[in-house]
């Protein structure tokens, strides 16, 4: 039984869905309400069939041009010889769904376009776009270890003589 405070009367969709609370009602068709997600994954490629230059170069393009509904951009880099990190766009209702999208989008582009098997698949990252995060350390791709940084010098240049001049032109 419903009491008359608990009924809200809303552009017609109690007449599709019964007498309800708005909240709980939809009207057929209309899209729920969908968020814009970037993700981050981890994908570790098969090594059969081969894994050549070619097939890396279509995987890292497929996913750059793939299109679709969810999906707003993509793009992939390959780390190592056989992983791959791959960012991902797409609009889901929650992060748990844009996970599941980025799987799906992965998988269907690998084996379809890419010609790569796939052996696993672990996302990262998942966050709203337009979280900014800070990048994770540069690693050497041979050895895995992170890489040295320096900071930028900004107003001072070292020359190919090894001087350091700074503002003024090199002169040695």
């Amino acid at each position: 039984m419903v009491r008359a405070g608990e009924l809200k009367m809303t552009s017609g969709a109690e007449d599709v869905c019964g007498p309800q609370p708005a909240a709980d009602c939809q009207r057929p068709g209309t899209p729920e309400q969908l968020r814009t997600y970037k993700l981050t994954v981890r994908v570790i490629a098969e090594l059969y069939p081969p894994l050549t230059n070619e097939r890396r170069w279509a995987f890292q393009n497929a996913v750059a041009l793939s299109r679709g509904l969810p999906l707003i951009r993509a793009a992939a880099r390959w780390d190592k010889l056989d992983e791959a990190t791959v960012t991902i766009e797409c609009r889901a209702r929650d992060a748990a769904a844009a996970a599941g999208e980025a799987r799906r989008i992965i998988r269907r582009t690998a084996g379809f376009t890419g010609e790569i098997g796939v052996r696993d698949i672990k996302v990262i990252r998942v966050a709203p776009a337009g979280w900014q995060f800070r990048a994770p350390a540069a690693r050497d791709p041979f050895s895995g270890l992170p890489r040295a940084w320096s900071p930028p010098v900004a107003e001072a240049q070292t020359a190919w003589c090894g001087h350091r001049h700074i503002a003024r032109k090199h002169r040695c």
